[in-house]
């Protein structure tokens, strides 16, 4: 069970959620085009700031890629944050689809949320992430999409069975998650 949760933990991950997720609603609302600006929202939001996470473990100053120490998310966050400004400024001036200038900017909403929280509890940002992109997914792209919602139960689980969080920061996670989602299918 172990290894079972640890390959959702990883699959699961929010720089992959996040990546798959921009890349799909681009795609979709834009093909190759919408792909190709989604591409660039997730280099910002995500796979960028993922390096800086990398190169921060492996010199020290961050405990592991998952950031499990809490005092240590804020400032990582804030850089995260800053990537996706720039990239939001970039995606404006190089006239993106609305869905990746919407898409990154629930990203950037999603760190601010998730960032305000963990200043003083640990919320599971695994399960924040997943709940944003099922719930969105189903809002935006209609119910074929309904089965993604078992998703954010697995990762629960998963990150529960790790050690990682407990229930309720697990729990915690969802509202943030769906707060997120709605906000991002409100402004598309």
């Amino acid at each position: 069970m172990q290894r079972l949760a640890r390959a959702l933990t990883e699959v699961f991950s929010p720089t992959v959620v996040v990546s798959v997720f921009l890349l799909t609603t681009g795609a979709v609302s834009d093909g190759w085009r919408g792909f190709g600006f989604a591409m660039l929202a997730a280099l910002f939001t995500a796979v960028g700031p993922f390096a800086g996470i990398l190169l921060a473990t492996r010199l020290g100053k961050v405990s592991d890629h998952h950031i499990g120490n809490r005092r240590q998310r804020l400032p990582v966050l804030l850089a995260a944050m800053v990537s996706g400004v720039l990239g939001l400024v970039i995606l404006l001036l190089l006239g993106a689809p609305r869905v990746c200038i919407v898409g990154l900017l629930s990203v950037i909403f999603g760190m601010v949320l998730v960032g305000a929280v963990n200043t003083f509890w640990k919320l599971s940002v695994h399960v924040s992430v997943v709940t944003f992109a099922a719930v969105a997914s189903v809002l935006t792209l209609g119910p074929g999409f309904l089965p993604a919602l078992v998703i954010p139960a697995a990762v629960g689980w998963s990150r529960v069975k790790l050690g990682d969080h407990t229930t309720a920061q697990v729990l915690a996670g969802i509202p943030a998650g769906c707060i997120v989602a709605m906000a991002y299918a409100g402004f598309l």
